[in-house]
């Protein structure tokens, strides 16, 4: 109805202390994530065994015009965006061949080092000291290959079968400042939109827990999110647990 209008400002909604705290706690743009994460913080405060660590991931996909075959991706941060004061070791990279680590980047970096899963080089024909060029809705980075590894934690693209053909699936793992907001907007500059195809998730990985984080968790959204996850009750590790090997 004409005059029921009311218009309502991002400034008062997100405030300065707010947006600074969505910062603080790697949210992005997420309440589920800075809730989450919040939430992680004040249970470590509580429980002096409780380990955690979270992990940013962009999933995307994109066309490769070389071949007319549909790529999906994955960028994730090889070390955690945030973590126990007592390190848990969770979900650690494993780096098959290459150096042994990477340097954090700058807002001058224009080619990230990054490690890439090695079914996805070979199908490309792609080696270490290679140069990788990934489109993500409009937005194109380079990274430089200098090594090849693995996280268990995704071994296949989310809501894929672990015997699914992934030789078009591209697994990078990057340092996390990849993810800080002043280098993420260099490369997703201001106009970059998110989409169902191209959106930015975390995995959280909890041990030593007397709650049940996700029981706690559901005091502020539906029942059907889960944020919180055991290493065993993660989707790709919980498949690999459950390989029986025949003979």
């Amino acid at each position: 109805m004409e005059g029921d209008n009311k218009e309502v400002k991002y400034s008062d909604i997100f405030s300065q202390s707010l947006i600074e705290d969505f910062v603080k706690y790697n949210a992005g743009g997420s309440f589920v994530s800075y809730i989450s994460n919040r939430l992680l913080e004040q249970v470590e405060q509580n429980e002096k065994d409780f380990r955690y660590n979270v992990f940013q991931r962009l999933v995307s996909r994109f066309q490769d015009v070389s071949n007319s075959t549909e790529v999906k991706v994955q960028i994730e941060s090889l070390n955690a965006v945030q973590k126990s004061s007592n390190d848990a070791n969770l979900n650690n990279l494993i780096v098959e061949k290459g150096q042994n680590k990477i340097d954090p980047y700058t807002i001058n970096t224009t080619v990230y080092d990054a490690y890439v899963n090695d079914l996805f080089l070979k199908s490309r024909n792609l080696k270490i000291g290679n140069t990788l060029t990934i489109a993500v809705s409009g937005a194109r980075i380079q990274f430089r290959i200098v090594g090849e590894a693995i996280k268990y934690s995704t071994l296949t693209p989310s809501n894929s079968g672990i015997f699914e053909s992934n030789k078009n699936y591209a697994q990078i793992f990057v340092d996390s400042s990849f993810f800080n907001q002043q280098i993420f907007d260099i490369n997703f500059k201001t106009d970059f939109k998110f989409d169902s195809n191209t959106y930015i998730i975390q995995d959280r990985m909890i041990k030593n827990s007397k709650y049940d984080m996700n029981d706690l968790f559901y005091n502020f959204f539906s029942r059907r999110t889960l944020p919180f996850k055991t290493m065993k009750h993660h989707e790709q590790i919980a498949q690999l647990e459950n390989l029986r090997i025949m003979t």
